[in-house]
């Protein structure tokens, strides 16, 4: 396997951050557009924030195809669609990247961090529940007819 490149950990990191965002509106329909970089500037309401400048060039290439909040397993993925090629980071027009939120140990200890990993990873080594989420979320997103590469 190849070595990530310092572009490839570039796009993964935005990605990722752009993940840790609440990126749902109202009605349940992923953000686009100015609400898109409203959302990138507000994060998850923490550290994790994109500059305005940050959000715009993220809104350029990204679109976000689905996401899910937190399930009772503490468990929130989002799937990112690229809209274009973008030279700076390689991403590609139609490349499909799934992310997933990491503990927000502020707001979610007791489950994140109580339930998962104290009566989950430390005895079997799996988050079992966040597991069977995130295969729900990865065959929606096939069952949808795109594809993502593995990255």
């Amino acid at each position: 396997m190849t070595p990530p490149s310092i572009a490839d950990l570039l796009k993964y990191a935005d990605l990722q951050m752009a993940a840790e965002a609440f990126l749902l509106g109202k009605d349940d329909k992923p953000y686009a557009g100015t609400d898109l970089i409203k959302a990138l500037m507000r994060g998850n309401d923490h550290a994790s924030r994109f500059t305005e400048a940050q959000a715009k060039r993220f809104d350029e290439f990204w679109e976000v195809v689905a996401q899910q909040p937190n399930t009772h397993t503490g468990f929130s993925g989002t799937v990112f669609k690229c809209k274009k090629d973008d030279p700076l980071t390689g991403a590609k027009a139609d490349d499909v990247v799934m992310c997933f939120r990491s503990t927000e140990f502020v707001d979610d200890y007791a489950r994140d961090n109580a339930a998962t990993n104290a009566l989950e990873i430390s005895e079997t080594g799996f988050a079992w529940g966040q597991r069977v989420w995130a295969h729900e979320m990865h065959l929606l997103h096939r069952q949808s007819g795109q594809r993502s590469r593995p990255h």
